[in-house]
C-alpha cells in the first residue's frame, strides 16, 4: 500500500517521485512553496511515516524555535500551575501546545499572530506535529494510512512555511539591528552607497569590489558582519583565517605556505595554489595591510573572491564600524594592486 498511496499523492499534488519498496521521497512544489518529503515503512513492516520538510530562504533570522508539547508538558503544567497565572508568551491556548524561543518576544508577538497560530495548532491537532526554527519547518506523522493523509502532511508544512513567510514581512528588526542601522549614517555620507530599508543592510559598490555590512545573531552571539567581495579574481585558489579562527588541532600542521614575515606567518594560517600565485598576491603591502586589518576584526576569513570580516557585538558607532570598513577595503586594494594600477580603494 505505501507505494501506491505515496504515487497517488505525488499525482495529486504534482511532485516528483523517486524511491520504492519501503521509502520514497517527494520534491517539487505546492502552492509555490518548495516542498521535499519522504514517506517510509517503519521496521516493524507496520507503520507508515510521512515527514515534509519547506526550507526558509534566506532564514527568518529571528532566533525562532517552535516544538510541540508532549504529554509530560502537561502533567508538568498542572503540577506547577501558579495562581494568578503568568502572561502568555503567545496566547494561552497557543503555549499550551507549543514551547516557543524566540530572542524578542515583540517580535514573537509580531509573528505569531491569531491566524498564524490557529495553523500551527490546527496542523498540531491533527498530529503532524510541526517543528519551526529560523531556517526550516518540518512536520512528520507515523499514522498515515491512506494517500490524503501524505498529501495532508506535504500541504500542512507548505501552509505554515507560507504563512510564517508572509507574517515575517511585519516583523520589526530587532533593537541590536536597527541600533547597527541607525550607525550607517555617518558611512553613507562618507563612502556613499545605502541601507537596504527591509533588510536594514549597508552595501557600496566601490572600483575595488561590492561592500555589505549587516548584524545577525548566531549561536548565542550577536556579530556585525563585513564582506568585501572583490570585482577581480585573484587568480588563483585562496583560503586564510587567523590562528584565532583555526582549529586547534591544525595549529599543530605547518601551513602550506610561508611568506618568511614572521609577523604575518604567526598571525595567519595560509592554504592555496598555485603557491607562486598566492605569494605574488600576498606581497609586502598586501602582508601589512592584512595585518593592520586583523587588529580591528574578531573574526577574518580571506578567499580569492571575497574578504570577510566580523564583530562580535551589533556595532553602536559609525566610528567603529568605519574602523574596520577603512581596513577592509586597504587590503582588498593591496590584494588586487598587482592587477591593476593608478587607483584607490574608494575610487
Amino acid at each position: 500500500m505505501i507505494a501506491e498511496w505515496t504515487r497517488e499523492a505525488a499525482d495529486e499534488l504534482g511532485l516528483s517521485l523517486e524511491g520504492s519498496g519501503r521509502r520514497f521521497q517527494l520534491s517539487g512544489e505546492v502552492d509555490g512553496v518548495p516542498v521535499w518529503a519522504k514517506v517510509f515503512l517503519g521496521i516493524d513492516q507496520q507503520a507508515i511515516t510521512a515527514s515534509a520538510v519547506v526550507t526558509f530562504e534566506p532564514p527568518l533570522g529571528l532566533g525562532l524555535r517552535l516544538d510541540p508539547k508532549g504529554a509530560f508538558d502537561w502533567l508538568v503544567r498542572d503540577a506547577l500551575r501558579k495562581d494568578p497565572a503568568p502572561p502568555p508568551i503567545i496566547s494561552r491556548e497557543f503555549d499550551d501546545e507549543f514551547h516557543a524561543r524566540f530572542l524578542h518576544l515583540d517580535q514573537a508577538r509580531a509573528l505569531i499572530t491569531e491566524p498564524v497560530a490557529k495553523v500551527l495548532m490546527h496542523a498540531n491537532q491533527q498530529d503532524l506535529n510541526p517543528t519551526v526554527d529560523d531556517t526550516t519547518v518540518e512536520v512528520a506523522t507515523s499514522m498515515i494510512g491512506s494517500a490524503e493523509q501524505i498529501v495532508a502532511v506535504v500541504e500542512g508544512a507548505a501552509k505554515i512555511a507560507r504563512v510564517l513567510v508572509d507574517a515575517r514581512k511585519s516583523v520589526p528588526a530587532p533593537g541590536p539591528v536597527r541600533m547597527t542601522a541607525r550607525a550607517f549614517g555617518p558611512v553613507v555620507r562618507e563612502i556613499g552607497g545605502r541601507v537596504d530599508p527591509d533588510t536594514l543592510e549597508y552595501s557600496v559598490k566601490l572600483e575595488v569590489g561590492r561592500l555589505g555590512v549587516w548584524v545577525e545573531h548566531h549561536e548565542e552571539q550577536w556579530w556585525t558582519l563585513f564582506d568585501l567581495s572583490l570585482d577581480r579574481d585573484l587568480l588563483c585558489e585562496l583560503r586564510m583565517t587567523d590562528k584565532r579562527e583555526h582549529p586547534k588541532w591544525k595549529l599543530w600542521i605547518r601551513p602550506d605556505i610561508e611568506t618568511g614575515n614572521a609577523v604575518f606567518d604567526e598571525t595567519f594560517v595560509v592554504r592555496g595554489e598555485p603557491e607562486e600565485q598566492v605569494r605574488r598576491v600576498l606581497d609586502g603591502p598586501a602582508q601589512e595591510a592584512l595585518v593592520e586589518l586583523r587588529r580591528h576584526a574578531h573574526s577574518l576569513l580571506i578567499t580569492n573572491a571575497h574578504l570577510q570580516a566580523g564583530l562580535a557585538e551589533a556595532v553602536r558607532g559609525s566610528k567603529t564600524l568605519l574602523g574596520v570598513i577603512h581596513p577592509l577595503l586597504a587590503a582588498g586594494h593591496a590584494l588586487t594592486s598587482h592587477l591593476r594600477r593608478g587607483h584607490g580603494p574608494y575610487r
